[in-house]
């Protein structure tokens, strides 16, 4: 049992202290939501986020008996936006995302995956992708938004930044229609991924590897 109660933990990510970037892992928020096309309010995302998390520090991790206040964790703030720009937007998250070795990012609307995707894979190469979600995401535009929340992906696989024989999506609640499913596979992806995992590597596959895919895996979990 921790000193300090809950509802008086310092309100950053699991109450910790640091806010250095030469952190081994730093967190940071990005409250953008002007991507969405139904229902806004990610933009608190990572405030709220940031208040359930200090349930978590009454004592240590019953698993791992990790003692936050050990951990080699930073909470580096919010990162800048353009607001009402969102071309602006993802450029500025792209430069200072660039600039953390290892980040962990609350959102946020899921547009902001794009410019994350951007500055880990500049640095990296080409990335595997697990991404939890209900959506596939792989829409060209949603509504006439081109650089939205639907579409985050589809800029991903395009620019390069994503091998999509090595893109795997689970809990997808909402499938795509037939049309939507054909231009995924033009793009390269195996929608039987979003079933399950499959060991199958077509020709696309093949192209994937040309293009100099690394073996690197990004979690986003939106």
């Amino acid at each position: 049992m921790t000193s300090v109660p809950t509802f008086a933990t310092r309100p950053t990510f699991l109450g910790v202290e640091r806010a250095s970037t030469d952190a081994a892992i730093c967190v940071a928020g990005i409250p953008f939501d002007l991507g969405t096309s139904n229902r806004p309010g990610a933009r608190f995302g990572p405030a709220a986020i940031r208040q359930a998390s200090r349930m978590l520090v009454d004592g240590d991790h019953p698993a791992s008996r990790a003692e936050m206040e050990t951990l080699d964790l930073a909470d580096i703030g919010d990162f800048r936006i353009a607001h009402g720009d969102i071309p602006g937007t993802l450029a500025k998250i792209e430069a200072q995302a660039a600039l953390i070795e290892h980040l962990v990012a609350l959102g946020g609307d899921h547009t902001v995956t794009l410019p994350l995707l951007r500055a880990l894979a500049r640095r990296e190469g080409a990335l595997g992708l697990l991404h939890f979600d209900g959506h596939v995401d792989t829409w060209p535009e949603s509504f006439g938004l081109v650089w939205g929340h639907g579409s985050p992906l589809y800029h991903a696989i395009e620019e390069g930044l994503v091998d999509p024989l090595r893109m795997i999506q689970i809990g997808i609640r909402s499938p795509p229609p037939p049309r939507r499913l054909r231009l995924d596979r033009r793009q390269g992806c195996d929608d039987r991924h979003r079933r399950g995992c499959s060991r199958k590597r077509p020709a696309s596959g093949r192209r994937a590897h040309s293009r100099g895919a690394r073996r690197r895996v990004l979690l986003s979990e939106l």
